[in-house]
């Protein structure tokens, strides 16, 4: 049932996109006839060696620090079901079960669970014939955990968390690296899954298109030649390496910043409208398909801007829709340790043993501000939610009939559930006469107490409690600091007699 792709295809939106070599673009109210370029040019590469630096410092306003990856722990079990679609207000929920089972058998004093609140939608659109997932749409996953094991778990506090994968993890899954280096928000580089297909916004157009509105193609080498021509050259003379750049100038003008006086040094510091932009617009198609983008910022950027902004993941019955969803990103999870925490305490805090525990998430992509440039982008993803086992003591104590220790405590721990045994010890001169506590049983989320009881059997009367190496008065104490003093005093006596003399 599960994919060995763990991705997913996360809103291969229907946009109406024109399929031919030949299209009109409306710029300014005036027709803009789009031709193909055949001027030779230079070739290029710009997936490998350049030594781009990503365009943010360290302040970036969306950088966040990469979890550790995990797995669900080997034994826990996963089942699906698409639900099918709620209409409220003309807006959609698409709604799955999702269910993690416990087996009998597992005895881990450690848990983990990792939600494929991602993947259960692809596999929804793969096996189920669910909808495909569109702007202004909302993914209600209902999460359940059932605890089949005798044992009981603790949510680990602050141990939720949502984030994307790393570029190993993609590698892994057969997405080439194609970038390495600290390019997205989350420090990781970049893999051909990141790419995104490039879309006619105000800036290629103006690019692309001269005085008599003859347009050609967005393509990699005819964008490099233009950018080169208006002396963009980039740090390898590949104009395309400075696409950014460009986008940078054009924007700042055709936002009035230059003429402010206030330009932005950054894409990242653009508006989210602002940014919304530079992703619009419908896409480039040569030979039937789009034109996917090779600039590593441009890529960086759109990939941060989904993770940070547009998509988002609400938990419990917490509202998410277009207004707040960016509250809810990945990145806001992986900024703040304990985003989520009230609600998974509340709903899946604690999984007690022949359990259930259910709570929704609610994933949701904004819809004025997502734009054709993520149509068909994969979304890959992980949540996490991990788990300690409860555990007990048992406390063995060892005391004659006036309550002197006769032993050391044997003290033992296990998990909540597993069996315990106790034992008497053989203790020189007495005799077990009593045990208060069981000597048997199953340990607890409290302390067992089992005493033993002794009397003194052999001798003259049991004053004497046998040496234990347990401290049961502190008569050899003060006998000792008593010596001390007295030789302190004699020795000082001593050399006064001797002066004396």
């Amino acid at each position: 049932m599960k994919k060995v792709l763990l991705s997913l295809v996360a809103f291969l939106m229907i946009f109406n996109t024109v399929f031919a070599e030949e299209v009109e673009v409306l710029e300014n109210d005036n027709e803009v006839t789009e031709t193909v370029l055949t001027t030779n040019v230079e070739e290029t590469n710009t997936t490998d060696t350049s030594n781009d630096v990503k365009e943010e410092t360290e302040e970036y306003k969306w950088a966040a620090i990469q979890p550790s990856s995990t797995k669900t722990s080997d034994g826990v079990t996963v089942s699906w079901k698409y639900v099918g679609i709620t209409k409220k207000d003309g807006l959609r929920t698409i709604n799955f079960d999702l269910t993690y089972t416990i087996p009998e058998d597992y005895n881990k004093d450690s848990l983990i669970i990792n939600p494929d609140i991602f993947e259960v939608i692809a596999w929804g659109q793969e096996e189920a014939n669910a909808p495909l997932l569109m702007p202004r749409d909302t993914v209600k996953v209902n999460l359940t955990i059932i605890n089949n094991s005798k044992y009981n778990y603790n949510y680990d506090e602050n141990s939720f968390v949502i984030y994307p994968y790393t570029s190993d993890e993609l590698k892994e899954l057969g997405f080439e690296k194609i970038k390495d280096g600290d390019y997205l928000f989350n420090g990781e580089g970049l893999n051909d899954v990141h790419q995104y297909y490039r879309t006619k916004n105000k800036a290629l157009v103006a690019l692309t298109c001269d005085e008599n509105k003859k347009c050609v193609l967005a393509t990699t080498e005819n964008l490099d030649k233009l950018l080169r021509e208006k002396g963009y050259n980039g740090k390898t003379y590949n104009g395309i390496d400075e696409l950014d750049k460009y986008y940078l100038d054009f924007y700042n003008d055709y936002f009035k910043y230059t003429e402010n006086n206030k330009k932005v040094t950054k894409l990242s510091d653009f508006t989210v409208n602002e940014l919304s932009k530079i992703f619009d617009g419908n896409y480039y198609i040569l030979d039937g398909d789009g034109i996917k983008e090779e600039n590593a910022t441009l890529i960086a950027l759109h990939f941060d801007f989904l993770y940070n902004y547009l998509l988002g993941v609400s938990l419990d019955d917490e509202e998410i829709n277009d207004k707040n969803q960016h509250e809810y990103a990945s990145g806001e999870y992986m900024r703040n340790e304990s985003k989520g925490d009230n609600a998974v305490k509340k709903n899946l805090g604690k999984l007690n043993s022949k359990s259930e525990n259910s709570m929704n998430t609610n994933m949701h992509l904004n819809g004025p501000l997502t734009g054709n440039a993520f149509m068909n982008y994969r979304i890959t993803g992980h949540a996490h939610l991990s788990y300690t086992a409860e555990k007990g003591r048992v406390i063995a104590k060892y005391i004659d009939i006036k309550g002197n220790v006769l032993s050391e405590d044997v003290i033992t721990s296990s998990m909540v559930n597993d069996d315990y045994k106790t034992n008497a010890k053989d203790i020189n001169g007495y005799a077990l006469i009593k045990v208060e506590g069981n000597e048997t049983g199953l340990y607890q989320n409290e302390d067992i107490i089992v005493t033993y009881i002794y009397e003194f059997v052999d001798g003259k009367g049991g004053d004497d409690v046998p040496n234990t190496a347990v401290n049961t008065n502190n008569t050899l104490e003060i006998t000792t600091i008593f010596s001390v003093i007295t030789l302190t005093v004699a020795v000082i006596l001593r050399k006064r007699f001797k002066k004396l003399r």
